[in-house]
């Protein structure tokens, strides 16, 4: 699960890591490329899942301020 969990990012690999230092670098104005993105919020959930889901000793406050700041996001754009 770890190993499958550390592939994803492969697909997205914004959604490494926490997400707050690049959170407060987007909010100091720095365009950061498919940061907020739907499959950067995919991927940060499953990787989250499987992360806990292998019993690794991680944080969930971080990712879980990334995953809140793209459905914030998402929900802004809407029609």
């Amino acid at each position: 699960l770890a190993s499958l969990a550390a592939a994803l990012v492969k697909i997205s690999p914004k959604a490494a890591g926490s997400g707050i230092p690049l959170f407060k670098a987007h909010l100091d104005g720095v365009a950061l490329i498919n940061f907020l993105s739907f499959k950067t919020l995919v991927v940060k959930v499953v990787g989250l899942v499987l992360a806990l889901g292998a019993q690794l000793s991680i944080g969930k406050e971080g990712p879980f301020v990334h995953m809140a700041a793209i459905v914030a996001t998402m929900l802004m754009h809407a029609p």
